[in-house]
């Protein structure tokens, strides 16, 4: 099925400003993409990082804790109870009341004996217990009795059956006998600072920061699942880079398979192995690039319609002088020639435009001269065979007739003849007999020559040529070179009457004494040549139907035929070319 060029216009500039829309909305979606990419891994780095170093001060302020609080202990010289100075009591309650940090305080001797301050209830009033500790607290005593700084550290187990638990240490003297204060780290202190359960902080729905230790258990709690601390186990690839001591940024998955945005490093505090972790679902991460996704088929969607309309009516104008183009080219085939387009316009289609009219202008000149000279032909046609009936008919009356006459009367007289005189009347009309075949092969002849169907052209100019220096006072000569005697019927004839044709107009106008006949074949062409030494073309002289009909017996066999004079407008050269492959 043809598609016009109205619809081809259509679809290949909506073609193309789908594809140039598409290459620019994917370059600006990829743009935006990895820019917000980059924003919100700079946003959980700096998270990660605000989150990292309030850990850091929170657990610098709770060193700070422990070592005045070991100071007060060695200057109250407190030795077996603290419950009993009441005064003591309420300063060092006042003192840890103001953190809200802690859950336990715990004095630790050389003579494993046991004081612990629980907080975990009540803040305001602690209870007091001495006891004997644990083995996870005689092991940790043994470890850590030469300490002479104040550090951090992590018990396993933990106190009060928990399964861990974050201590802050520091040893202390008190009569000569050595001993460790710790400090329970309450864990809702690092949950505070870690966990965010807010969607205004930067983290949408799904963003969290959380804290993992070296056993792959979650030290924080999780804005998904109750109860993470030391019971989520997080072995995910941003973990494994982070106590591999790097630090960086990557999408993965997290501890419940969701793909996630990562940002992660270790915590960098003394005495506690842990890595930090600031993450975001990439789901919602991505929603403003999806928003910006949805804006691009939108906007591509309209600039799409918007350009098909535009293109429509463009396509339409360009296309409209072609139809009228269409519609004039079918009358032109349907032989309607003369009708021009009546459009101007100022570039290819009105050049085009201009050239049609001028080609359907020339075409009905040059059909009304093909058909004058189609008329002229059949008018030469006619005229030659009315003349030939004519020559024939004279021939016939003057010579054949009067010889038939003759004959006649001859055979009339011999009937009332006696016999001697009839024999010698039979005697003269069987002469005259005899003239009369010759008489019927000179017509014939005439007509066509027995000697060109059966020698051929080469054989057939000769004679032409020697009958006609015989019988003229004209000197007639012909010539030939690297010719076969004879060519295909239609060649011979053709060039023959065309020869015979030019030799009967230089015996009749050119008033010439001599007239040369020459016949060249080469690889390419048959070159037939009458040349006079009359006196030329004489553009005055009306020819008849001669030339016309030389000209047309030379087309017809595929070749062309030439006249001119010399320089000095003397003689006359007539030039017949053949291809060769005619022959």
């Amino acid at each position: 099925m043809k598609k016009s060029i109205a619809k081809k216009l259509i679809v290949y500039f909506l073609l193309l400003s789908l594809i140039s829309t598409a290459i620019v909305g994917l370059y600006s979606y990829d743009k935006a993409r990895k820019a917000l990419i980059d924003r919100t891994f700079e946003q959980l780095i700096s998270l990660r990082t605000e989150k990292q170093n309030r850990l850091k001060s929170f657990f610098n302020q709770r060193i700070n804790d422990i070592s005045s609080i070991a100071g007060l202990f060695a200057t109250e010289n407190q030795s077996s109870s603290i419950a009993r100075d009441k005064d003591f009591l309420k300063y060092l309650n006042g003192y840890l009341q103001a953190s809200k940090s802690y859950t336990h305080l715990m004095l630790m001797n050389s003579d494993s004996s046991l004081i612990t301050l629980d907080y975990s209830k009540d803040s305001q009033h602690p209870i007091e217990s001495q006891s004997t500790p644990n083995r996870a607290l005689i092991r940790f005593f043994k470890l850590h009795k030469n300490q002479t700084t104040p550090f951090i550290t992590e018990l396993h187990p933990g106190l009060n059956h928990h399964f861990s638990s974050v201590l802050v240490c520091a040893p202390y003297q008190i009569n000569q006998r050595h001993g460790i204060l710790l400090l329970e780290v309450s864990a809702a202190s690092i949950n505070d600072i870690m966990f965010e359960n807010n969607p205004y902080n930067g983290l949408g729905k799904t963003g969290e920061t959380y804290l993992v230790g070296k056993d792959y258990l979650m030290r924080s709690n999780s804005r998904f699942k109750k109860d993470a601390p030391y019971n989520i186990s997080v072995k995910t690839m941003g973990v494994e880079e982070a106590f591999q001591n790097k630090t960086g940024t990557k999408r993965i998955r997290d501890y419940r398979n969701i793909p996630v945005f990562s940002s992660y490093s270790k915590v960098n505090i003394e005495g506690l192995n842990w890595v930090i972790l600031a993450e975001i679902d990439v789901q919602e991460a991505m929603i403003p690039i999806t928003d910006i996704r949805n804006n691009i088929i939108y906007l591509s969607v309209l600039i799409a319609l918007f350009l098909v309309s535009i293109v429509a009516i463009l396509a339409n104008m360009i296309a409209a002088p072609i139809r009228k183009l269409k519609l004039e080219t079918e009358k032109v085939s349907q032989g309607i020639y003369g009708e021009t387009i009546q459009e101007v316009r100022e570039d290819e289609i009105g050049a085009l435009i201009t050239s049609f009219n001028q080609m359907t202008v020339q075409l009905k000149d040059q059909s009304e001269r093909l058909e004058t000279e189609r008329m002229l032909r059949l008018s030469s046609m006619i005229d030659g065979q009315e003349m030939e009936r004519q020559r024939l008919s004279r021939e016939l009356h003057d010579s054949l007739g009067q010889m038939m006459l003759a004959i006649k009367m001859k055979l009339e007289r011999a009937l009332h003849s006696n016999f001697m005189k009839s024999r010698e009347i039979i005697q003269e009309t069987q002469t005259l007999f005899s003239s009369t075949i010759q008489e019927v092969r000179n017509i014939s002849n005439d007509l066509m020559p027995a000697v060109l169907n059966e020698f051929g052209l080469i054989t057939a100019l000769r004679n032409l040529a020697s009958e006609i220096d015989k019988n003229t006072q004209v000197e007639v000569t012909f010539s030939s070179q690297n010719t076969k005697e004879k060519y295909n019927q239609r060649t011979d004839t053709y060039l023959y009457r065309i020869a015979q044709e030019a030799l009967n107009n230089a015996l009749k106008y050119a008033d010439a004494t001599r007239i040369e006949v020459r016949f060249l074949e080469t690889e390419d062409e048959l070159t037939l040549e009458i040349s006079d030494n009359g006196k030329g073309l004489d553009a005055n002289i009306h020819w008849g139907n001669g030339i016309p009909n030389m000209k047309e017996r030379a087309s017809l066999i595929g070749g062309k035929l030439t006249m001119d004079n010399n320089t000095e407008g003397k003689s006359c050269r007539i030039k017949v070319t053949v291809p060769n492959s005619v022959s």
